[in-house]
């Protein structure tokens, strides 16, 4: 609707056509650099997002690492312990292995 007005009015004017022309470029330029904006802006929020996700990722992988090296040490003590002829419960009890874990070893 504004458009059309100020091209009803550019049309009768070749200063005011001048001045609605630029008008309109401005506005189509505002448009676009505002698309264009929101577009960076989405491209800045999903590498963040993949990059928060690689990161917990990568912190879970290293808690989980740390977990299985911890309980395979808790193992080799405990076969160690059983081979000298400790008790299965004081195996137990030392290092936090079931008594089943421990027979199995």
């Amino acid at each position: 609707e504004d458009e059309e007005e100020m091209e009803m009015l550019a049309g009768k004017n070749p200063h005011i056509r001048k001045t609605v022309g630029r008008i309109m470029t401005m506005s189509a330029d505002e448009a676009e650099r505002m698309i264009a904006e929101a577009r960076d802006k989405e491209q800045r929020d999903r590498i963040a997002q993949l990059q928060y996700a690689r990161d917990e990722g990568l912190a879970e992988g290293e808690a989980r690492g740390e977990a299985r090296g911890e309980a395979a040490k808790q193992r080799d003590i405990a076969r160690r312990m059983k081979a000298r002829g400790r008790d299965i419960d004081e195996i137990a009890e030392d290092t936090g292995l079931s008594a089943a874990d421990i027979e199995a070893l």
